[in-house]
């Protein structure tokens, strides 16, 4: 018995790539977060907000009443707390809740309802250097409290880190 060879056009390759594609991107976890923020909403912050989504996901979905300061965001992307709310603060606006559905509520650090993570804290730079400071600065101690063992670990002298990391 011969098994003949199959010959794939352009076209044929072109669909197999774009079905292998696509159930690559089903296989994928959507996060449905809602999202309130203070009105009222102006028309401009709604273009910019909805950039800054979109381009944090091309391919999400995006609701916005405006009206209400509501927005639905679907998107494959994951997005936490504090990266919206730094979304929000450049374009003036207040977050007031984040919600991914169907997740349990987040923890949060109390100072600027930033989530308590497990990863140590990053400076983040949005131009206000006296609020980037405090935010730092608030996070960085709630984050050495719930974690006192790591932070010894990342502020021991050189000999000490290899040595705990041997054990």
């Amino acid at each position: 018995m011969c098994i003949s060879p199959v010959r794939v056009t352009g076209r044929t390759f072109l669909t197999m790539l774009l079905c292998s594609w696509s159930l690559v991107a089903l296989a994928q976890r959507v996060h449905h977060f809602q999202i309130r923020v203070a009105v009222p909403i102006s028309s401009e912050q709604q273009k910019l907000v909805a950039h800054d989504l979109m381009q944090h996901d091309p391919a999400a979905e995006l609701v916005m009443d405006a009206q209400e300061g509501v927005l639905s965001y679907k998107t494959v992307n994951h997005l936490s707390r504090f990266e919206c709310n730094m979304m929000f603060e450049r374009r003036q606006m207040e977050l007031l809740d984040f919600t991914e559905v169907g997740q349990e509520p987040i923890l949060t650090a109390g100072w600027d309802d930033r989530p308590v993570q497990d990863d140590p804290p990053r400076y983040v730079d949005t131009g206000d250097r006296v609020r980037d400071n405090q935010r730092y600065d608030a996070f960085k101690a709630a984050w050495i409290a719930a974690h006192p063992v790591e932070y010894g670990i990342l502020t021991a002298p050189r000999e000490q880190q290899r040595d705990s990391s041997h054990e």
